[in-house]
């Protein structure tokens, strides 16, 4: 089944790369700490190797300023556009 919308739906771990990482120049090692989660776990969100679950979106929300239930809702949009595709 294909997604009528034509809107790419990226990972939210792309887009916390994209649109706060790399935006705001924030420094690995800092958010890390302000975190309080691991390098692995972190690199493996920005890999897309893992999910945003709702610890790790309170995380991003604290970090980032966006709300937790965007970066969920975005975690279920893509998880959504994925089984659509296969």
């Amino acid at each position: 089944m294909k997604r009528s919308n034509k809107l790419p739906v990226k990972h939210p771990g792309i887009v916390f790369n994209e649109m706060i990482l790399k935006k705001r120049s924030l420094a690995i090692g800092d958010t890390l700490q302000k975190m309080e989660v691991g390098y692995t776990e972190l690199l493996l969100l920005l890999q897309v190797q893992s999910s945003v679950t709702t610890l790790i979106a309170m995380k991003f929300e604290a970090i980032s300023g966006v709300s937790q239930g965007f970066w969920v809702n975005l975690q279920f949009k893509f998880d959504q556009n994925q089984a659509y595709s296969e």
